[in-house]
């Protein structure tokens, strides 16, 4: 579970995305698969955690995202 390795306040860089599954027909108005390929390579403060031990990122002012450990790297630990 992601809270086992990292805690609110840590730095980390996202290193990779999950390209998302939509069904035939499905067009991605809202641009969540360009929002997550930009934050590839990042850095960001880690905000909470969300069930499944996903990471609580705040990319902008009022925009919330949740994203596997897996998909980040520690850059620097909160004290």
């Amino acid at each position: 579970m992601a809270s086992e390795k990292f805690k609110v306040g840590d730095k980390i860089r996202v290193i990779g995305y999950r390209p998302g599954k939509y069904p035939p027909g499905y067009v991605d108005d809202m641009g969540t698969e360009e929002l997550f390929k930009r934050l590839v390579g990042r850095r960001y403060t880690i905000r909470g955690f969300y069930d499944f031990g996903h990471i609580e990122l705040h990319p902008k002012r009022n925009h919330v995202v949740w994203i596997e450990a897996d998909l980040v790297k520690l850059v620097s630990a909160s004290r």
